[in-house]
């Protein structure tokens, strides 16, 4: 599957199964490089690089979910697999569907749809000219997000280089609201943090009707990032299943 800009953050010839992973609003490919020592033993694990970040950052973010996948999928040549997974958390969460819509319409099997701190797709919420509100206005939602796990977001350098990228991603994610979702074929498993304070449990009830196969939902006692320190506590439920199904 490795083309320009799908990033291996775990590869071995070994494995049939390939897990395809999205990351927050203004976030990068460094969460996924954690995983390999686990989920790496059961799938490959790839990160697609975004416009406006790593080695993509000269080009300006895109505002709009199709957008990004309109560009990630066009470089995408997923290889022979047993197992086809996607995954993302909070606005990589909307990428990771829509890469599996996109998928499914061309044939393509999908065997699991990993979904972390995000409502469903056709949910009405609040639209937020991101774009154009105040760096504090900004920061105060971010610091409203953060935890230990992610402070490095309200870092004075990093907000400054990547202002834009947060903006136009935060955007991208309140817009897409499409009136009539295509209800997956695949299994969807959601992880969801009961300490959120932007995610509330109707968002996460929502998926209820958006796979034909089942919705799976896991509780933890943690924030939107879900992660504890350097513990990714997603994670957990990703090996999880993913394991299951390769044994």
């Amino acid at each position: 599957m490795k083309t320009q800009f799908i990033r291996e953050c775990h590869y071995s010839p070994e494995n049939r199964h390939n897990l395809i992973c999205f990351p927050h609003a203004g976030g990068g490919t460094g969460r996924y490089h954690r995983w390999g020592s686990e989920v790496g033993k059961y799938a490959n694990v790839y990160a697609p690089v975004i416009a406006g970040r790593e080695e993509r950052f000269p080009e300006r973010a895109m505002n709009s979910v199709e957008s990004v996948i309109d560009d990630i999928y066009a470089r995408i040549r997923p290889a022979s697999a047993e197992k086809l997974y996607v995954c993302g958390v909070s606005y990589g969460a909307l990428l990771a569907y829509e890469l599996a819509n996109r998928l499914e319409k061309q044939g393509i099997v999908v065997d699991g749809v990993f979904i972390a701190s995000q409502r469903a797709p056709y949910v009405c919420k609040e639209i937020i000219d991101w774009e154009n509100i105040s760096d504090k206005a900004l920061v105060d939602a971010l610091t409203s997000l953060s935890d230990k796990s992610n402070a490095g977001f309200l870092d004075d350098e990093y907000f400054s280089i990547f202002a834009d990228t947060i903006r136009r991603d935060l955007c991208a994610s309140d817009n897409f609201q499409p009136a009539q979702p295509r209800i997956l074929n695949a299994p969807i498993y959601i992880s969801y943090g009961s300490l959120d304070p932007v995610i509330p449990r109707n968002y996460i009830d929502s998926w209820a009707t958006m796979s034909h196969a089942s919705i799976n939902v896991t509780e933890h006692n943690a924030g939107h990032f879900l992660m504890d320190e350097n513990r990714d506590i997603w994670l957990s439920d990703v090996v999880k299943v993913v394991r299951a199904n390769y044994l």
